[in-house]
């Protein structure tokens, strides 16, 4: 069989005795005799796509047609995989329970495609008759000067929850996980929550929790990391004091009778931090004092410099000049205890000062043949040494490792 057009028309044609005049492209009919040819089209623009939300089990897809020639038949897919063929607006996309995923429809004729907006969809499960699940990871917070913060992991088929200390008591009821009870000075107390509807109730796990009370942290003379929450309430300001580290005294080894100071200390720097998030982490890195000096026969040698503490971005310097320390009151700093000068010894004019007061007390000096000299501490200068040629070696005290103060 075959066909001629002609003009806008096509001829007949006797088919087994049958006169017949259509056409057909892949199987679709494109025109009959007497009719215009319909030029073919690829798919227009899909408009309006769009995935249901909340319904029971199934997500319904709507969208408007693309057009085109031959009529494009319409796939659907779910996160970028076909998961239907054929289907037109209004279908419905079985799922069981909660779903939730990306759909798009893709329009395809035999002169090409046209693939939709993408959009969201979701399902639920149907209601069930069930009590709350399980709660999982009850926990309150030990962070924090003025508060309690409790978390959790939320239960399923949960409608409420309530807060409970260890004695029973309801602390709160209808709390969500984040919950802050704006307690003021708490002891540690254990608390947990209950999971409520209307078909019963589930409880958690139970944890301590409790708040810091006003006061000073245990001082640091070690380099470590301190944590927010631990070492210090994460949510007070807290009033910083640091001294670096002290330098160690003079050592001194003839028989030439002098003057020889003892280290000075590092210096003190007070300031105030935070707050700072709860298990928020600070480096403290204490300075160490300088190491005690040893002169044989016929040597005077220089006492070391003490090195730089730093915490929170603070930096407090370590010592570098000696002192003519004799047993004085330091004068008053940050820290809170007060401490002394070292004492000299003065043995025969062979003079041997103590080192400055830090955080600590300076070293004690030593003369001619007595005892050794002392080292000093929490940032303060080690004490000198003298000694004649007759009693070698002469050896410094060393200066005292810096240290760090807290208190809110």
């Amino acid at each position: 069989m075959a066909f001629e057009l002609l003009g806008t028309e096509c001829a007949k044609v006797e088919v087994l005795g049958t006169e017949v005049c259509e056409m057909y492209v892949n199987g679709q009919l494109v025109f009959t005799c007497g009719d215009a040819p319909t030029p073919l089209e690829p798919p227009g623009d899909i408009t309006n796509f769009a995935a249901s939300d909340g319904r029971v089990n199934t997500i319904e897809m709507t969208f408007s047609g693309a057009g085109g020639h031959p009529a494009p038949t319409y796939d659907l897919y779910e996160n970028g995989y076909k998961v239907a063929n054929g289907i037109s607006s209004g279908y419905d996309l079985s799922r069981t329970g909660p779903s939730s995923a990306t759909y798009k429809v893709i329009a395809t004729n035999s002169e090409g495609t046209s693939t939709s907006n993408e959009n969201v969809g979701s399902s639920t499960a149907e209601a069930v008759n069930y009590p709350p699940g399980t709660i999982t990871n009850f926990k309150a917070s030990d962070c924090y000067m003025s508060y309690i913060e409790f978390t959790w992991a939320s239960a399923s088929y949960a409608n409420s929850y309530d807060l409970y200390n260890e004695f029973g008591s309801l602390i709160e009821s209808n709390v969500t996980s984040g919950y802050i009870f704006n307690s003021g000075y708490v002891e540690p107390y254990s608390y947990y929550v209950v999971a409520k509807n209307a078909h019963g109730s589930t409880q958690s796990n139970s944890d301590i929790g409790s708040t810091w009370s006003t006061g000073s942290g245990s001082g640091f003379s070690a380099s470590k990391t301190l944590i927010a929450g631990t070492d210090f309430p994460a949510d007070a300001v807290i009033d910083v004091c640091l001294i670096g580290g002290g330098v160690s005294g003079i050592a001194k080894c003839s028989n030439s009778p002098s003057e020889k100071d003892g280290g000075g200390a590092g210096s003190i720097t007070s300031t105030t931090v935070g707050p700072f998030s709860c298990g928020e982490s600070l480096t403290l890195s204490i300075g160490k004092g300088g190491a005690s000096r040893t002169a044989q026969e016929g040597e005077e040698v220089s006492g070391y410099t003490g090195g730089d503490s730093t915490f929170a971005g603070i930096t407090a310097a370590g010592g570098e000049s000696y002192y003519s320390g004799n047993g004085e009151a330091a004068p008053s700093n940050c820290y809170s205890s007060s401490s002394y000068d070292g004492t000299l010894a003065n043995k025969q004019n062979y003079v041997a000062y103590g080192g400055q007061g830090g955080f600590g007390n300076g070293g004690n000096g030593s003369s001619y043949e007595g005892t050794s000299a002392t080292a000093g501490s929490k940032g303060a200068g080690g004490g000198c040494c003298q000694r004649t040629i007759q009693y070698p070696p002469a050896i410094s005290g060393a200066g005292g490792d810096g240290y760090l103060e807290l208190s809110w």
